[in-house]
This record gives structure tokens, sequence and C-alpha cells, in this order.
């Protein structure tokens, strides 16, 4: 383990009506809050082995991530009016620390390897300034910075099909090297966790 690197993980309080908005929509909000509680299951044993912080929100405490993510080096309120502005200060709460090469994720792309998360590290540590892991809807269920290229972070279409594009064209104004990882679907709606879990027994 790589003192320098740290993986920030932004996850929200589980409860009913706080996570997976779409699904719980179409099917409920007790389903959608079973299935995002299996996702934090994933997510925590995706990051096993790597050092880890998590950013929460939906409550004014981490309440049971602290059982879901038993190992993380420490917990912290997600700050800010939208999701650039939590990621921003995430980065330099965690840059503050010491940490060097620092990556984000979410806990929706079940589909994310561990393979992925030390390729972003092994970037990161030898000349490149920012990683991204493009998910298939626009976005990114990974973005990685050094300190010196937080400004990756400055993207405005926040939950958008052009998120990624936005990003990329911000990386690229500023000088920076990338990056990308393989591309991964996340789990919004009711669909893609069929379709994840379809996978899963067909693996």
């Amino acid at each position: 383990m790589n003192k320098n690197e740290n993986i920030i993980i932004f996850a929200k309080v589980p409860g009913i009506g706080i996570a997976k908005s779409r699904i719980a929509e179409t099917e409920g909000r007790d389903v959608a809050d079973c299935i995002y509680r299996e996702l934090l299951k994933e997510t925590a044993g995706q990051v096993d082995g790597f050092e880890y912080h998590v950013a929460y929100t939906g409550a004014a405490d981490p309440g049971e991530l602290k059982q879901y993510f038993s190992h993380a080096k420490g917990f912290f309120r997600q700050e800010g009016h939208n999701l650039g502005d939590r990621l921003k200060h995430a980065f330099r709460y965690i840059f503050d620390k010491g940490y060097k090469s620092v990556c984000a994720v979410g806990c929706d792309c079940p589909a994310m390897q561990r393979e992925d998360l030390e390729e972003a590290f092994h970037f990161l540590n030898h000349d490149c300034d920012t990683v991204i892991g493009p998910a298939l809807d626009g976005g990114y269920y990974l973005i990685g910075c050094n300190p010196h290229s937080s400004a990756a972070l400055s993207a405005k279409q926040w939950s958008s099909a052009n998120l990624l594009t936005e990003t990329l064209g911000i990386i690229f104004a500023n000088g920076f090297t990338i990056h990308l990882l393989p591309s991964h679907p996340d789990i919004d709606r009711i669909n893609d966790y069929r379709k994840w879990k379809k996978q899963l027994l067909a693996a």
C-alpha cells in the first residue's frame, strides 16, 4: 500500500428515501434502499486493501456507513452546493492530509474492478496528471488527480451526458495529461441493476 495514495468514496448514509431515487420512482423506496445497501457492500469489496476515506451525505453523521466501510481511515461530511463543489472540497481535504495521488469514486459502479483502481494509481504515480474512468452514460465512475491538477474538477454539467466531454475539455485546456480507464456502466435505474445481476449469473 502506497501511503501517498488515497481513495475518496462518495456515499450517502443509507435509509428509506435517501438513495437511488430513479429506482425508487419505479420500484418503491424500500427496493431502492435494499439495492443501495447491496451497492455499498460491493464498493467496500472493491476498495478493500486500499487506503480510503468516506465523504458522506444524507445524515449528520456517517451512521451505518461505518459498518460497511470498517477499514476507512476516516469519515467527513460532503460540503458544497453541487457535486463539483463537493468534489473540490473533498480533494482539498485529502490533499491537506499529505496524500499526492487521489481518486474519487461513487457507490454505483459494481462493474469497476480492483485492477481499474490499481491502474489509476499507477498512472497518477508515473507522471500522469489525471485519470478518468468513463461511465457509459456520459459521466464517469472515477476521477483522479494530483494536487497541481485539481482544476480538472471544475466542470459545470453534473448529472449530464456531457460531463465527460466537458471534463476532458478542461483537462486539455489546462495542458494536463490524462489516462482513460476501461468504460463501465453505472447503476442508475432498475434495468441497469437487472442487467448487472444477469451478468453476474452468467459469469
